[in-house]
């Protein structure tokens, strides 16, 4: 016969098993949920998918919705938080390495490329948004740098329509990313924050009531590209 004591032990033993195992299952979906909340802070105007080598763009047009700075002001940072907007456009779009319906099955690596017409004198920054601890612990978002070019390259379209091309770049080389498993390790989700505005004119080009007038009428399209493809031999020990 079996001891009592000896199953009484096994079963409690079994017990606080089981009880560890379902709390780290907790803790790990508690984690993720977390993080998956800090990374999405920032909602998003465009998305990218890019699961296998693949050439996507995304177009949108800036009608009226900015002014030149007053000529009074020197600098956006002068601006008050709740008036920005008249002054800056902000689009934030994110590129990801999985869809709802599938990951990329190899590491991927892509390119950010900005095209935009010559009807505004705008001024493009971009900054990809990471993540960064703060003195409390807390998980804030903070604006990376991007390397762009400057001035922009002039292209022409097939259409004959004059371009300006602003390629991206940064001196990590960070525009990669890795496969994702069968269990959705590998996921990954880059966000980044595309600024514009208008350049600081002088007195002597734009006065009075014309700063905000003088564009009015004025629609600027863009288009944001990604190109992907596949890392290989070298590429993937960096």
């Amino acid at each position: 016969m079996f001891d009592k004591e000896v199953i009484k032990k096994c079963f409690v033993i079994l017990l606080v098993a089981i009880t560890i195992i379902t709390g780290i299952a907790f803790i790990r979906r508690t984690l993720s949920r977390y993080d998956s909340k800090a990374k999405s802070q920032v909602e998003a105007d465009l998305a990218f998918w890019i699961v296998r080598e693949s050439f996507q763009s995304k177009s949108f047009a800036i009608a009226g919705e900015i002014q030149p700075l007053p000529s009074t002001v020197n600098d956006i940072s002068e601006i008050a938080d709740s008036e920005v907007s008249q002054y800056m456009k902000e689009v934030i779009f994110t590129v990801s390495n999985h869809n709802e319906d599938m990951g990329s099955t190899v590491p991927m690596k892509y390119n950010i490329i900005v095209e935009s017409t010559t009807y505004m004198p705008l001024e493009y920054e971009l900054f990809e948004l990471v993540e960064t601890t703060d003195e409390e612990g807390r998980i804030i978002p903070q604006e990376k740098p991007c390397i762009i070019t400057n001035p922009p390259n002039v292209i022409t379209d097939s259409y004959g329509t004059k371009m300006k091309q602003i390629i991206a770049g940064w001196d990590d080389n960070s525009l990669k990313m890795d496969y994702v498993d069968e269990d959705g390790t590998g996921k990954q989700t880059d966000t980044f924050i595309l600024k514009i505005k208008f350049p600081k004119y002088e007195n002597d080009i734009l006065t009075g009531s014309e700063e905000n007038y003088y564009f009015a009428d004025a629609i600027e399209y863009l288009k944001i590209k990604i190109d992907a493809s596949q890392r290989v031999g070298d590429e993937l020990l960096e």
